[in-house]
């Protein structure tokens, strides 16, 4: 998914990425992480 372009050479440019989680009652208590890519291109 796409989530930011511009139309020119970015300086100091911000983006906030905002996440959720969807449990359900049949998920055990605990601590969960994953890993997540950025990749920033130019071209």
């Amino acid at each position: 998914m796409m989530i930011k372009t511009t139309a020119t050479t970015a300086s100091s440019d911000t983006t906030t990425v905002w996440f959720a989680a969807r449990v359900g009652i049949t998920q055990p208590t605990g601590v969960y992480t994953d890993q997540i890519t950025y990749t920033a291109t130019t071209n």
